[in-house]
Formats: C-alpha cells, sequence, structure tokens
C-alpha cells in the first residue's frame, strides 16, 4: 500500500533526516514544505498549501518528495474554487478602468479566473466616476471561475457630460413636454353618449330565459297538482299525502326562484344600461349581478362600482 498524506511525510522524514549533516539541509526544507502544505490543506487554505507543494516540487528535491508533491498539488490544484469578476454599466457594457479588490487585496480586471480559498470573499470595485459596488461571494472547494457581475444602476456621466455646453455643442439632455393634460371634451358639457354595453344584453337574455322557465315550472306544476284531483289510483283529493304533492310543489317553489331571478336579471340590465348612457372619462363603471337561494326564494344583489 502506497503512503499518503501526513504518514507519507513522516517516512519521507526518517528516509532523508540526517541532522549533523548540512548535504541533507535542502531535503529537511522540501519535507517541510509538504508537511506544511497538506497542513494548510486539511485547514482549507488552498492557496498557501499549492505555494508549499510548488516548493516541495523543485528539482533540488529528492525525486521521491517530487513525486508526492506533485500528485498532491494537482489535487489542491482541483480543488482550488476561482472567480471572474466583470464590472458593467447599466447597458452591460465593460468597464474595464474600474478598480477591483477582493478581501482587500488589489486584483487585476482582466476576465481571467482569480484563485480563491473556499469560503467567503468581499468583491469590491470603484468605477472612474466615484461609483462604488460590492458584493459578498461564496466559493465551495472546487467551483471554477464563479461569475460575479456588478452592475452600475445610475448612467455614468462623464466630467465631458457636466461641462457646461458652448455654441457650437450640442445636449444630449431634451426639455420634457410640459403641455399640460386636456380632457377630450369642456367640463362645462356632458360627455359623450354611450350604447349598451354587453354584459346589459347578457343580463337581459339571463331575464327572458328565466321568465320562461318560470313558466313552464308554472305549468308543470299545475298539471302535476291538476292529476291529483282526477279519479284514484292517480287522484287522490282531498287527502294527498305531502309525498304525492311534493312533485307539483318543488315546480312552483323552483318557478319562484326562477321569477325572482328574471326580476333581478332584467333590473340588472336596465340599470346598466342607464349608467353606461353617460359615463366619466376616467373613471370606468363595473357592475356585479348575484343570485343566492333561500328558504322559499331568493336573494338577488346588484353592485355597481363607480
Amino acid at each position: 500500500m502506497k503512503p499518503t498524506g501526513l504518514t507519507a511525510i513522516a517516512l519521507l522524514a526518517a528516509v532523508f533526516w540526517a541532522p549533523t549533516s548540512r548535504a541533507v539541509e535542502p531535503k529537511e526544507a522540501c519535507i517541510a514544505a509538504s508537511t506544511d502544505g497538506q497542513t494548510f490543506r486539511a485547514e482549507r487554505r488552498l492557496l498557501e498549501a499549492r505555494h508549499k507543494m510548488l516548493e516541495c516540487t523543485q528539482p533540488s528535491c529528492p525525486e521521491i518528495v517530487q513525486a508526492f508533491c506533485s500528485r498532491w498539488l494537482v489535487e489542491i490544484e482541483d480543488q482550488l474554487p476561482s472567480l471572474v469578476v466583470h464590472v458593467v454599466d447599466p447597458s452591460g457594457a465593460e468597464l474595464s478602468d474600474a478598480q477591483l479588490t477582493i478581501d482587500g487585496n488589489r486584483a487585476k480586471l482582466d476576465g481571467r479566473p482569480v484563485p480563491m480559498d473556499p469560503g467567503t470573499h468581499q468583491v469590491f470595485a470603484e468605477t472612474s466616476t466615484g461609483e462604488r459596488l460590492s458584493s459578498e461571494v461564496s466559493l465551495a472547494p472546487g467551483e471554477k471561475a464563479k461569475l460575479v457581475v456588478l452592475r452600475v444602476l445610475r448612467p455614468i456621466v462623464s466630467a465631458t457630460d457636466l461641462a457646461p455646453a458652448t455654441a457650437s455643442s450640442t445636449t444630449a439632455y431634451t426639455t420634457p413636454d410640459r403641455t399640460p393634460y386636456r380632457t377630450p371634451y369642456r367640463t362645462d358639457e356632458r360627455p359623450p353618449s354611450r350604447g349598451v354595453p354587453p354584459g346589459a344584453w347578457i343580463l337581459g337574455g339571463t331575464a327572458v330565459v328565466a321568465f320562461g322557465t318560470a313558466a313552464y315550472l308554472i305549468y308543470d306544476a299545475y298539471h302535476k297538482l291538476d292529476v291529483l284531483k282526477g279519479p284514484p289510483p292517480a287522484g287522490c283529493a282531498p287527502k294527498c299525502t305531502d309525498a304525492q304533492t311534493a312533485p307539483g310543489r318543488a315546480d312552483v317553489l323552483a318557478a319562484d326562484v326562477a321569477t325572482v331571478i328574471g326580476v333581478a336579471a332584467l333590473g340588472s340590465a336596465v340599470a346598466w344600461a342607464l349608467l353606461a348612457r353617460v359615463d366619466s372619462p376616467v373613471a370606468t363603471r363595473a357592475a356585479h349581478f348575484g343570485v343566492s337561494p333561500l328558504a322559499g326564494g331568493a336573494f338577488a344583489l346588484l353592485r355597481v362600482d363607480r
């Protein structure tokens, strides 16, 4: 089984340790670098760990130390996260002249990935016009080239744009239209009339259907009750039970409900049509119609929002 980690470092130290000889000092430095690199790696200080592994991969180190450190260096590079920072204006154009710092350290704003340790980092940028942008970024091990976009929300105005305009220059600003709002008709005139809205026609049709249904139910109810007045076995008058008269009474009750619905729908249609004849040019009226059944009849409600 091949030694790994601190176990391998201990074996290397046992092989090359010779405190009485000055010739082995470079070997001791290589072993110390590999030990420190593994310690930093365990503490997730990957940038320092990578630096140490680069030290112990130098040609001056023993070949076995170089082999271990080279393998560990590849593993650390795989775990080392990075981020890419872009500073843009409100239109999305790059602002390459902005000053970038990450965790207080100056960084280049060249679009290349910046290696960082895993964890939370503070990204700060300042544009040439003094706009300050910041973001808190969290990096996980192995998260490569995480995109961070710092966007200026307000339009950037340079000193040239703020300079007074001369007679030969043109301005980029336009004067807003100050024309006062005018109503489509004079306030002392009556607004134009409108036609009957579609909703009123629908309510009118509902009223016609309800009246027709009520008429049919009344006819059917009288027919059923009239049969009970005939000779047996269908006839039972004047000693008919509630069960025998229930179908006729149910038709009468349903006819009452249909009649109420018809009256309410017709009244709502007429009211809606009258309200729509003259309307405000700004506010819009809406009519709401509803019917709720009650014992022995129904309850209808018309509400008009002004």
